[in-house]
């Protein structure tokens, strides 16, 4: 699948939903977001992983 193509609409219907949702026409690239964001995004999806994580071991020493 092309990469380029991948949020394109397949009928009108789905074009007209697209622009009500405010769906993104590309994908964030946070290589080109400011150093503060990265970061944030680097924390929280870390932590957030991390979390998951001791939220299942735990939930595995439970039983």
């Amino acid at each position: 699948m092309n990469s380029s193509n991948n949020n394109q609409a397949f009928n009108s219907a789905m074009s007209h939903l697209q622009n009500i949702e405010g769906l993104p026409s590309k994908s964030a690239d946070l290589h080109s977001m400011p150093a503060p964001v990265r970061w944030f995004a680097y924390i929280a999806f870390g932590g957030m992983a991390i979390g998951g994580i001791i939220a299942f071991i735990l939930a595995l020493m439970n039983n």
